[in-house]
């Protein structure tokens, strides 16, 4: 392992002359040092995100001073604004380090064009150790399924603003984003600032990418984190992952507190022993596939008009095997991979499920660990939708069945 890690490693390094030899004329030349910690900002806003992608930019700028000597943060983003870029955000500046445009559009959901991307950006900051934060819209584990109103519908990085029919509707799946990032050293940390994004189905399809991940079972807020307050929780030693999410927390209790509005559920999963976590689920549901009880949701599938499942929480849907000689390890397991989670009361949504407040509210906090899990249901098959037989093609399902 540690051998595959040097060869990675040494082949970003290496591949920094080819890279850096064709940047952009936009940024004054400075010589790339190796740094101890490099966090990489993918920013898909080719969408209706596109507002706030310029927003948050404007908030890791205002909280570059808390970025340590021996730390890099870079951005790419693709809007509707500009052609993609990657800027760096430094800490001796008040604006960004143009450091690439690209030439032409690019479809930033392709997995080639992510590889390519991050490749970039590694070569820029070459780093013993990055941390990617990944900024878009998102649902969770769901594949290529054609919905109401958007197309072909999957996981992450939506990039809808193309001329072109296929870059209207140039959507990554989650298996698509873990084969992306397999380019890079396992990640210290991932971080999906995208809404419904901690499901036990994403997290185990990218168990072997990185360490941590950190995201929300349900939606999150449109502007998403307020980066200057999360700046130097990036780059903290120990325990980065439950910083970033307890920061997360706390400035949307603020929001709440201030303005009666946003809200936000957010947990950090280890990836460890997911796999061993699958083996016990296996044993504890022995072939019977998890039914509809009272469980927490995060949100509700409204028929016709609706283009994500049900999403509820894994700890009160598994409840229904307490009676199994295996629910103690199983428990034990989830509070070890589940390693830190918090909730607001409520939170923002636009799910019609939630209507008339349009509000997300937890019915019990002692009834979620905030990672959410797919329950088949009869009722999707009379809207067209395939759900039930899609998650069969999953890892997570594969595993547990």
């Amino acid at each position: 392992m540690m051998r595959q890690f040097m060869l990675k490693y040494c082949f970003l390094v290496i591949s920094l002359v080819a890279i850096v030899s064709c940047r952009n004329d936009d940024a004054e030349e400075e010589p790339v040092v190796p740094t101890a910690r490099a966090i990489l900002f993918f920013i898909g806003a080719d969408n209706t995100l596109s507002r706030y992608a310029r927003l948050d930019i404007e908030e890791l700028i205002n909280g570059a001073s808390s970025i340590p000597r021996d730390g890099k943060v870079l951005v790419f983003v693709d809007d509707w604004n500009d052609n993609p870029r990657i800027y760096e955000i430094s800490r001796t500046r008040k604006d960004t380090v143009r450091l690439y445009t690209y030439p032409d559009a690019v479809c930033c959901a392709d997995p080639t064009a992510m590889r390519e991307v991050l490749q970039r950006m590694c070569a820029l900051a070459p780093s013993p150790e990055y941390g990617v934060v990944m900024w878009s819209h998102g649902c969770g584990w769901i594949p290529g399924v054609h919905t109401h109103n958007s197309g072909p519908q999957k996981s992450i990085i939506f990039d809808g603003h193309g001329s072109s029919a296929e870059s209207r509707t140039c959507k990554m799946g989650v298996e698509e984003l873990a084969d992306a990032l397999s380019v890079m050293p396992k990640l210290s940390f991932l971080f999906f600032d995208a809404c419904m994004m901690q499901g036990i189905e994403v997290a185990y399809a990218l168990r072997n990418v990185t360490d941590y991940i950190i995201a929300s079972p349900a939606e999150i807020p449109g502007e998403g984190a307020t980066y200057d307050h999360m700046m130097e929780r990036f780059f903290q030693k120990d325990s980065a992952a439950t910083a970033i999410a307890r920061q997360y927390y706390d400035d949307e209790m603020y929001t709440m507190a201030h303005r009666n509005t946003g809200g936000v559920v957010i947990s950090v999963v280890e990836t460890c022993r997911l796999e061993r976590f699958a083996q016990v689920t296996k044993k504890l549901m022995d072939g019977a596939e998890p039914q509809l009880n009272d469980a927490q949701d995060y949100w509700r599938f409204c028929g016709r008009t609706s283009d994500y499942p049900d999403f509820y929480d894994i700890k009160g849907v598994m409840r229904q095997y307490a009676g199994s000689e295996h629910y103690g390890e199983w428990c034990a397991l989830r509070d070890s991979i589940i390693v830190t989670s918090h909730a607001t009361e409520s939170w923002d949504s636009v799910c019609d499920g939630f209507a008339p407040l349009y509000r997300g509210k937890i019915k019990d906090m002692d009834d979620i660990c905030g990672v959410s899990i797919y329950v088949p249901q009869a009722k999707y098959g009379s809207y067209g939708r395939t759900w039930d037989q899609d998650i069969k093609q999953t890892e997570w399902w594969q595993a547990v069945m």
